[in-house]
């Protein structure tokens, strides 16, 4: 058995139809439309649409660029507090530097895709560590090559591997911390934005968020099968 997923079904029933109207979600929002743009063409392909079907309009708040001149506090969640350095600046602070945060994250995760760049990375970010595990394996080969029986060789073997699991480990966590820095423009449009924007300068602040929001049709991702 299995069951389809109702969201797919419904942004595509909203958007066709006598009733049909324009469908707004958040930027960033919905990550099931690839999923519905898809469905909604072998629908079309197959003529199971009831007549044309009306655009996707994405709401872009930019709440983080309308920071750029509130200097309230903001407490910063972990991943991005260890990112800057401190768990609490000001929202202007914030503002002006997410995007550049963002880009390099974005910039390393595509880096991490290269096997050789992930150990270029751990050479500049690790040197003392990646230096100790050269000179565990030179030791190893010289006392394997006089003796490779002597228990010391397997000694320095468990050496190596406690540093090496622990890069690993360090890579694992760049990784995920880079994940989620990679997605700071979440907050574009998502999340609480009344109350926090209300928290951090009033209603007035809010308002001019809603005045100067962005509005556009979406251009869905054409599919080749």
């Amino acid at each position: 058995e299995a069951g389809a997923g109702k969201a797919a079904l419904l942004v595509i029933q909203a958007r066709v139809g006598e009733g049909r109207h324009r469908l707004a979600l958040p930027y960033q929002g919905s990550l099931y439309m690839p999923a519905a743009y898809r469905l909604e063409q072998l629908l079309g392909e197959a003529n199971l649409l009831p007549g044309p079907v009306e655009p996707v309009c994405r709401v872009r708040l930019h709440f983080l660029d309308r920071l750029a001149d509130v200097e309230a506090t903001v407490a910063l969640p972990g991943y991005l507090a260890r990112e800057i350095g401190c768990e609490e600046i000001p929202a202007s602070r914030l503002a002006h530097e997410y995007a550049d945060i963002q880009a390099a994250a974005a910039a390393r995760l595509e880096q991490f895709k290269d096997q050789d760049a992930r150990e270029a990375w751990l050479d500049a970010t690790f040197a003392e560590q990646r230096g100790q595990i050269t000179h565990l394996e030179e030791q190893k080969r010289r006392i394997a090559r006089e003796n490779p029986k002597d228990p010391k060789v397997r000694h320095l073997w468990k050496q190596e591997r406690a540093i090496r699991d622990d890069l690993e480990e360090q890579l694992l966590q760049r990784v995920h911390t880079d994940t989620q820095l990679s997605q700071l423009s979440f907050y574009d449009s998502r999340g609480a934005i009344l109350p926090w924007a209300v928290a951090l300068g009033g209603e007035a602040l809010y308002n001019d968020i809603v005045q100067q929001t962005e509005l556009y049709d979406e251009t869905p991702q054409t599919f080749h099968t």
